[in-house]
């Protein structure tokens, strides 16, 4: 009988005899290393996962599955490491189930795993995606990790299919895999391993092709030198790296160098060298000739160290001409601004004094631009990608011509302008942070609304319709507030306008809206309102607008007479038969043109500015009175006239194209009354 120390092969039967008490099968191999300790921190799901795997595969392979229970638990403790042990002897397991190991696997597998969230297991695997350099088996194997949680079942395969065909780097293989009709998880691994490994030698090959002959378009034979020294001085410094190489070479030969006679041979003796007894002509020494004197003071032959890292270094370099693309480089405008001649700060500082200082991270920030203006600067944001990111609120805004027919009746006239009126909108938390801007004094932010801002109009004009539009004989547009007073007389009328600005100033007060006291204009007869004079007796051209015109020189260039045009068409309103009159201009506008001012241009040009200075008043629309409407066609262009009580209330114009100048006359007057139609619609719509 072996003994318990001698050593037994594997597979090795052992008969006992039939009185020896019975054995415990032995370890396969007494030099089975324990499981590595459990990880108590990180991922403690994958750790715990992976050491009962490994606890499963020691028991097995050492046969202590076997064993007595005891024998088992002990084990499991020895290998589980500290930290585990500690949570396994926690109180609330009981003393009888520590002494079970299926207990104690069961109390750690509910420490280390517990309940989990399917549905954010379905976030985490539906959001995995392939990574940057991640092979599409590693890919797999990801998701096939996930997919263990998700409890998918037999829809696992499929799931993993979609995800390669959703979340692939590779469009290409996203096409061919949607091309397949029945496409499962095997032959989709399957074609994107083929993909990915064709792909890999594709570029070995590339690689290795840059080099061949026929893909080099120019060849370059000579020498490149970098560095600042003479052509003369590099051939010097060549020469010598060539003569040291030469050194280096014969160094390295069985026949050295006589340091006597300088000759490349081997003298048996002394005597045999050609020195022997001869005198040197430099040092007048003997043994010796002049072409091996050595001497500290004069050089006749030195080596150059070589430096790679040294500018100078002369390299020949084999260039290759460059690849001729049809790609077009995309080069930056960078504009320079022009350095502030003032000093700016103290009054940057104070304007920014209303503001608040944002030290904290922001997901937008936009650059200042400051205008400088006579003794003070404006602060201006320039938000144009915020702009693109904001969506702007749908807001019916007001016009002029939707608030003259309440004037009517309007004898006296006040106007009020709202004092920095964006200013007066206070921004929340989070619209304060959206308009955060650069300052040199530090980043700060608005919390009030600021100018340039898209939705600013729309914001504040809302806002000042909800407080003023209730109020009688007020209109409101923009930022402009215009107060009328009606009645028969001037002294009914100055009574009841000086009742409604009360109301206005005490609804102003109310809302806390401030008001510019420089720009208030008071018991009028006429006020200037929107780019228009509103009087009692109707609507006038603002008079500095017609002296511009008048004042305005002949145009010599394509953009002045556009200019022009834009002057005159704010006042077409009021001038009668204006594309008729302006025809000739409007032709030097079109792209066919070629420009060349004519007599015909200065005529056009004269007849223009007198029909500007003509000073014709239009008549408020009453909604009590009839409507005439005149209209005239001649082969350019159509005119048409809006009157009531003879009076005119609106005149517009407009020029034929090309295919409208070839109508009949008959065709034409229908035209002008349809172009009538339209553009009197607001108040045409309003009648029975």
């Amino acid at each position: 009988m072996p003994s318990d120390n001698d050593h037994v092969e594997s597979g090795a039967h052992i008969a006992a005899p039939s009185t020896a008490a019975p054995t415990y099968p032995q370890i396969i191999s007494p030099n089975f290393l324990l499981p590595s300790p459990m990880r108590c921190h990180g991922d403690v799901t994958g750790n715990w996962d992976f050491f009962k795997q490994q606890w499963w595969d020691y028991e097995i392979a050492t046969g202590l599955d076997k064993r007595e229970e005891s024998v088992r638990l002990a084990t499991l403790r020895s290998s589980m490491g500290r930290e585990c042990l500690e949570i396994l002897l926690n109180p609330n397991l009981a003393e009888e189930d520590k002494k079970k190991i299926d207990k104690c696997l069961e109390a750690l597998e509910n420490y280390f795993k517990p309940s989990r969230n399917l549905v954010y297991e379905w976030y985490v695997f539906n959001t995995c995606v392939q990574q940057t350099e991640e092979t599409i088996q590693s890919y797999v194997t990801r998701l096939r990790k996930l997919a263990a949680t998700c409890e998918y079942g037999a829809l696992t395969d499929e799931l993993i299919r979609d995800s390669l065909v959703i979340r692939l780097k590779n469009q290409d293989d996203k096409v061919r895999l949607l091309r397949e009709k029945s496409l499962d998880l095997k032959k989709a691994i399957e074609m994107c391993t083929t993909s990915e490994i064709a792909s890999k030698q594709i570029k070995m090959i590339a690689g290795a092709g840059n080099n061949k002959p026929e893909d080099v378009k120019k060849f370059s034979d000579k020498k490149i030198c970098y560095g600042s020294r003479s052509s003369k001085r590099d051939e010097g410094r060549s020469s010598n790296s060539t003569k040291k190489s030469e050194k280096k070479r014969s160094k390295g030969s069985s026949d050295p160098t006589c340091k006597y006679c300088g000759r490349k041979q081997r003298h048996e003796r002394r005597t045999e060298c050609p020195a022997f007894k001869k005198t040197c002509s430099k040092c007048q020494k003997i043994d010796h000739f002049a072409s091996v004197f050595r001497s500290s003071k004069k050089v006749q032959q030195f080596e150059e160290d070589e430096d790679d890292s040294s500018d100078e270094s002369c390299l020949q370099v084999e260039t290759v001409s460059l690849v001729q693309t049809k790609a077009k480089q995309s080069l930056a405008d960078i504009e320079f601004c022009k350095s502030a001649k003032v000093d700016f700060t103290t009054t940057l500082a104070c304007q920014l004094d209303t503001g608040a200082t944002s030290v904290e991270p922001s997901e937008w920030i936009s650059s200042m631009v400051i205008v400088a203006k006579p003794q003070k600067i404006r602060i201006c944001l320039d938000p144009k990608d915020l702009n693109r990111a904001i969506q702007r609120p749908k807001f019916q805004m007001p016009t002029l011509e939707e608030l003259l027919p309440d004037l009517n009746k309007a004898r006296i006239f006040s106007s009020f302008d709202a004092k920095d009126g964006f200013y007066q909108v206070g921004l929340d938390q989070e619209s304060s942070k959206l308009t955060t801007f650069w300052t040199p004094l530090g980043r700060y932010r608005y919390l009030r609304m600021p100018f340039a801002i898209s939705l600013a109009p729309e914001a504040f004009e809302s806002r000042l319709q909800e407080c003023l539009a209730d109020l009688p004989g007020v209109k409101v547009i923009r930022d402009d507030i215009l107060v009328v007073g009606y009645g028969v007389n001037d002294s009914e009328a100055l009574l009841n306008h000086d009742q409604n600005v009360v109301r206005l100033l005490e609804r102003a007060k109310q809302v806390l809206l401030k008001l510019n006291k420089n720009k208030v204009k008071l018991r009028q007869a006429e006020v200037k309102f929107m780019g228009h004079v509103i009087s009692r007796d109707g609507l006038k051209p603002d008079p500095d607008k017609v002296t511009a015109i008048k004042n305005m020189p002949k145009s010599t260039t394509k953009p002045e007479v556009l200019t022009l045009l834009g002057f005159v068409n704010y006042l077409s309103k009021f001038l009668p038969k204006l594309s008729d009159e302006s025809a000739p201009l409007r032709v030097l506008t079109t792209k066919q043109s070629k420009f060349a001012w004519a007599k015909q241009h200065d005529e056009a040009f004269a007849t223009v500015q007198q029909l500007v200075t003509q000073h014709l008043v239009l008549k408020f629309y009453s909604i009590e009175e009839e409507v005439t409407i005149q209209t005239d066609a001649s082969n350019k262009g159509l005119g048409i006239v809006l009157l009531q009580n003879g009076q005119p209330v609106a005149f517009a114009s407009r020029t034929l194209s090309p295919a409208e100048q070839s109508y009949a006359t008959i065709e034409k007057e229908c035209l002008g009354i349809v172009f009538a139609c339209e553009r009197f619609n607001q108040y045409l719509a309003r009648r029975n």
